[in-house]
């Protein structure tokens, strides 16, 4: 075992460097106040244990092309420091009770079999690359996790602009496949909703300027309209707009202001706004033809307005089943 314990507040370290060093049992590093360097390149040990550490304003920490059976950072203070951990093998990662300042840490290429965890940990103005790790388990902070179901808050330490777009869509990815082997349907369909919004503005910013109109009417429809087949209130709205649009129609056309023009439907009278979206619904449902109309209406407004209504419903009750069913 290697340990570097201090039994003084103020004890420093100017580097702890382990180059291509193999031990079979622990390196434990506890209770130094300051430290500015620390590396470990081709160390191969059953744990490495770090806690109660400083490390300086502006400093680095990394571990490369290793290989490490457990690694615990614990009770870490992080400001203006980069961390790099790349090529990494090992069982567990566990990153806890950390403070994180202005600093950015980078996980590249990490392989952890059993678990990968930043929990209780603290964040300000960080940057987390987490988009190239793989881990049937990964755990953490909800505070890393907000912005996939807040409608005001649109990043996180893990979803910083100032990673790279494929860094981004490797983190929606891993979220996705988490939230997934977690049942947690709702974050899943979230994270599925920004993926496929973030990949398909990828899409057109990388696409000719003569192919943009038609990508941006599909990005449109898909979102706006569709909801990508997971978000439910936007095909409802959509369908209550073009009900909404159609009634107006209806208004117009069949002079429905006037007070001898009325929709019959179920014997009954429906006048003004109220026979416009009476007979708008109907059309909608593909009714329209029990009604009897006081006036002409083009058979192609309401021949649309069905056709976008079977779809409409399509939708929505496939995303209803798909939910219950889940």
């Amino acid at each position: 075992e290697i340990s570097i314990v201090a039994h003084e507040v103020a004890s420093n370290i100017s580097c702890l460097s382990l180059d291509k060093v193999t031990t079979s049992e622990a390196l434990r590093v506890e209770r130094i106040a300051e430290i500015e360097c620390l590396e470990l390149s081709e160390f191969s040990s059953n744990l490495v244990f770090i806690r109660h550490i400083g490390v300086k304003t502006n400093a680095s920490a990394r571990i490369r092309n290793s290989r490490i059976t457990e690694v615990i950072w614990d009770d870490i203070r992080l400001d203006s420091n980069e961390v790099e951990i790349d090529s990494l093998l090992c069982e567990n990662l566990y990153f806890k009770n950390c403070a994180i300042e202005q600093s950015k840490i980078v996980f590249e290429q990490v392989l952890a079999n059993g678990l990968f965890a930043i929990k209780q940990c603290t964040y300000f103005d960080s940057t987390i690359d987490i988009s190239s790790i793989t881990s049937p388990n990964l755990e953490l902070d909800e505070s890393l996790l907000t912005f996939v179901a807040s409608k005001t808050k649109t990043s996180s330490p893990i979803f910083e602009p100032s990673l790279s777009d494929d860094q981004r869509l490797k983190t929606l990815k891993l979220l996705k496949d988490k939230f997934a082997r977690e049942h947690r349907y709702d974050f899943e369909d979230n994270v599925f909703y920004l993926l496929k919004n973030f990949e398909t503005r990828l899409k057109m910013s990388g696409s000719p300027w003569w192919k943009r109109p038609a990508l941006l009417a599909i990005y449109f429809f898909n979102r706006c309209i569709l909801g990508w087949g997971v978000r439910l209130r936007n095909p409802l709205t959509s369908a209550i707009v073009m009900i909404g649009i159609c009634a107006l129609a209806y208004y117009v056309m069949l002079d429905l202001n006037e007070a001898e023009k009325a929709i019959q439907y179920l014997g009954q009278s429906a006048h003004g706004i109220y026979g416009a979206a009476t007979l708008s619904l109907l059309a909608f449902f593909g009714q329209h033809a029990d009604a009897v109309i006081s006036g002409n209406v083009p058979i192609a407004l309401t021949l649309g307005e069905f056709i976008v209504g079977v779809t409409m419903t399509t939708i929505i009750v496939g995303i209803l089943i798909r939910k219950l069913v889940r």
